[in-house]
């Protein structure tokens, strides 16, 4: 049995709850019902090539309404709605909302439901495909023409709307809520030292002014040493560009917070992949309520040899020492936080990609 079998087991059978995140059991309607609130709703929305298949949910009812929109049509739809709310930087330029096309979507998605929404006040949604593209609460609940969008009927103004990746996430998502979380507020990684030259810095120490784009451009095809040496090539990963705001990102956290800079963060050199994990081993970890990764995200093949995803953390003299946080890694950390913080490039992708 491989290595990675036995760990999903022993996984399961400690944290049955995070499991079902991973790997979502068959759910029935009365699953969802029972942990549904008296003021909630669920609402499913699954696309096919040639329909949408919705499922309205509350505690007392639910309904089934199958909608002819197919994924080219919608995603038309999406799009129409999505130019004309990236509009950063367009100014008095900017389009006008395309209230039709929102709507459109409300009558097909929404409207089937509403004896079953009712005067819920909570609305959680489980949705796929184009339709997880856009807010829901930007919806409108008719074809309206008005200038003052305060005062549009926006769905916003009827639900408070959250997103789930599917019913059995929700669900496993809801009985995590109840457990208690870390009473430490905060621990947090920065501007890790990707070049081993680099001095440590004291986690008061504020990093240099220059701000530096977080992207990352490395040639999937780069030269390495080695390409049977299940190491990171050096030259390649000391090319990473330094993150020098990132510190300064994670200080301001620690003060809002009301952290311990000199305890709660680990910055440059001493922000590496083993010192995660020795927080994880000793229990440190579980005791924060708020976790943060302020350093570059890496995908499959941004590295020579990287086969899945990964975070990139302070490089170690020992040429042996992976400086890279994997997924492997992170699936062995203890961690009992409300949230976790991706501060970094490549941590979702725009595109869809995986």
């Amino acid at each position: 049995e491989c290595w990675r079998k036995r760990q999903r087991r022993q996984f399961e059978q400690r944290r049955p709850d995070f499991a079902q995140l991973m790997a979502p059991r068959k759910l029935q309607i009365e699953d969802i019902q029972k942990a549904l609130g008296s003021d909630e709703a669920f609402l499913f929305i699954h696309p096919t090539a040639d329909r949408l298949h919705t499922l309205g949910i509350s505690q007392e009812k639910f309904a089934y309404k199958s909608v002819a929109l197919s994924s080219k049509d919608t995603a038309d739809v999406v799009k129409r709605i999505r130019a004309t709310l990236d509009v950063a930087g367009y100014g008095l330029r900017a389009p006008q909302f395309d209230a039709q096309a929102s709507s459109s979507l409300y009558e097909a998605l929404i409207t089937p439901h509403l004896s079953v929404l009712g005067a819920k006040k909570q609305l959680a949604v489980s949705v796929s495909g184009p339709m997880a593209q856009i807010p829901f609460e930007v919806l409108l609940e008719s074809n309206w023409s008005g200038k003052d969008y305060a005062k549009a009927p926006w769905l916003a103004k009827r639900f408070a709307v959250s997103y789930s990746a599917s019913p059995s996430a929700w669900i496993a998502t809801k009985a995590l809520a109840q457990t208690r979380p870390g009473e430490l507020p905060l621990l947090a990684w920065g501007d890790p030292a990707y070049r081993t030259d680099q001095s440590k810095k004291p986690a008061g120490e504020s990093g240099s002014a220059t701000s530096t784009v977080r992207s990352v451009a490395i040639a999937r095809n780069a030269t390495i040493r080695d390409l049977t040496a299940p190491v990171i090539d050096v030259v390649t990963y000391e090319n990473l560009p330094p993150l020098p705001e990132t510190r300064e990102e994670v200080l301001e956290l620690a003060k809002v917070l009301e952290a311990d800079p000199t305890k709660d963060l680990i910055l440059g050199a001493n922000a590496t992949r083993q010192s995660v994990l020795d927080t994880s081993s000793s229990g440190d970890l579980a005791k924060r309520s708020v976790v943060v990764f302020a350093t570059h995200g890496l995908i499959a093949g941004d590295l020579p040899n990287l086969n899945q995803p990964a975070l990139a953390m302070a490089s170690t003299p020992n040429p042996k020492d992976s400086p890279l946080l994997t997924l492997d890694d992170v699936l062995s950390l203890k961690l009992n936080a409300d949230w976790v913080v991706l501060s970094a490039c490549n941590t979702a992708a725009a595109d869809g990609r995986a």
